[in-house]
């Protein structure tokens, strides 16, 4: 087992920093969950400047049914009793996250939004640039 996490990765062993795992990372059981799924998503806006882009993110993603056994399976357990969850999800599985998220027996505190301020505008109208985090 790796006891270290490389957080560059430049593939340059001068540049990359090992730090030890037992000093970022806590031991279980965790007060808060903070937790950012692959849902499964597909790009839009393809460009012409870019004839090589398919519609295929550059990570994997799975559907919600594999997120939340995943999570059930190996991120849950690793909770205390009383814990605190943050999971972000874009509109498009705002409802699913949160019907999931019920069936666990967890109860929404608030929906934050993350304004990034940037993003296309579709026929320069609404911008769709947030992302929510609907658990507390």
């Amino acid at each position: 087992m790796n006891d270290s996490l490389n957080i560059f990765d430049t593939n340059d062993s001068q540049t990359d920093v090992a730090i030890p795992l037992e000093r970022i990372v806590s031991q279980p059981p965790y007060d808060i969950l903070v937790i950012d799924p692959p849902w499964d998503k597909r790009k839009g806006g393809l460009r012409k400047s870019r004839p090589n882009q398919d519609r295929k993110l550059n990570y994997e993603t799975l559907p919600t049914k594999e997120i939340f056994e995943l999570l059930d399976e190996q991120i849950f357990p690793l909770a205390s009793k009383t814990h605190t969850v943050f999971i972000w999800t874009i509109d498009e599985f705002l409802r699913e996250c949160e019907d999931e998220m019920e069936l666990r027996n967890y109860k929404r505190h608030a929906r934050m939004i993350w304004d990034k301020q940037n993003g296309i505008a579709p026929a320069f109208t609404i911008r769709y640039t947030h992302e929510r985090s609907p658990r507390r």
